[in-house]
């Protein structure tokens, strides 16, 4: 769901709403949770005054300039008390499997994390309870248009009982609420297909049973909308005909400017001499948007080629030795002069 406010945030307002961050409200859950964000014992969700309701995640549409005051929820499932470290970041696309990353604890915030205003410190919830932490999202004036993504994180504070050199130290499993900004402008979808490679590993049998063929390549979201992006791979002959294809593959959601790293294999690929692979990745809905691009290999059929190797060498010393043996066969004898007849 998507949460369009309409109210801009006085700099008063804000300092007050400021104020109130620190006041965080309890209330006992229930006995089943369902649709937390968590892992069973605990939970950071959206919340608000009848209690986490069915968002899934912090959603907005806001202009530049403009700011929003929401709650978010931090569940306590399990029967002993549980202490949070609570505070806002800005999330990315990780780097492999690109999913939902945010920032590390010690890292400076620049966008959505250093938008979002709450009472950052340590909670402690009592089992059965949730604490309602109230927080103002600003967007500044000077944002730029399209989809900015953060996470509120509740960090799990749990005290080891002794390190190898004799210290304590402090494990913190974390949980993010995902949070999305589409700021309001020009939206440019755009997707890019990088460093595509093409590998053909053929051999002397191939010719008969094929070869594994490896594609690689980076898909990059290179515009200012979050994709749920597709790619298709095909490979193809000399002549354009399709050998064999890996269709509407199905990536995880990738932010602006992230990307994913995908290798695809395909078994038994005839060598057919030169072998193009190409990559589309394309987006449906909102976000439309496509690109294709291609590379190419040698997939050279050795077993073939030796044949005919073989076969024009064999018909080279064939021409040769008929050749000499034309040259070595004698004359034929030439007839005797004719006498002068006698008058």
């Amino acid at each position: 769901m998507t949460t369009t406010p309409t109210t801009r945030f006085p700099r008063v307002v804000l300092a007050v709403a400021a104020a109130l961050l620190t006041m965080a409200a309890v209330v006992a859950l229930p006995s089943h949770p369902a649709g937390t964000i968590g892992n069973g014992g605990w939970a950071v969700e959206p919340s608000g005054p009848n209690g986490t309701g069915t968002r899934d995640y912090f959603v907005y549409t806001l202009s530049p300039g403009q700011g929003f005051q929401d709650t978010v929820g931090i569940s306590n499932y399990s029967d002993t008390p549980l202490t949070f470290k609570v505070y806002a970041k800005d999330a990315f696309s990780a780097g492999g499997d690109a999913g939902f990353g945010v920032q590390a604890e010690a890292e400076q915030p620049t966008d959505v994390g250093s938008w979002i205003q709450l009472a950052v410190g340590d909670y402690t919830v009592q089992p059965g309870k949730r604490a309602d932490i109230p927080f103002i999202i600003q967007v500044p004036p000077n944002a730029s248009p399209g989809d900015h993504a953060g996470g509120i994180v509740g960090a799990l504070v749990t005290q080891l009982q002794q390190a190898q050199d004799g210290a304590g130290v402090n494990v913190l499993p974390r949980i993010a609420a995902r949070v999305y900004v589409r700021v309001s402008g020009r939206l440019d979808p755009a997707l890019d297909v990088k460093q595509l490679s093409v590998k053909y590993d053929g051999s002397f049998l191939s010719l008969f049973g094929g070869a594994k063929t490896t594609v690689s390549y980076e898909l990059v979201n290179a515009g200012n909308v979050r994709l749920n992006p597709l790619t298709t791979v095909k490979l193809k002959d000399p002549f354009g005909r399709t050998l064999r294809s890996k269709v509407a593959r199905q990536l995880p959601e990738l932010l602006p400017g992230g990307s994913i790293i995908i290798t695809e294999e395909f078994q038994g690929v005839p060598p057919t001499g030169r072998l193009t692979a190409e990559v589309t990745g394309y987006a449906l809905g909102e976000g439309a948007t496509s690109t294709t691009r291609s590379a190419a290999v040698w997939a050279v059929p050795w077993p073939l080629l030796i044949l005919v190797f073989v076969g024009i060498v064999f018909l080279a010393l064939r021409w040769r030795a008929r050749r000499r043996r034309r040259s070595a066969k004698p004359a034929s004898p030439s007839a005797p002069p004719r006498q002068p007849a006698m008058a």
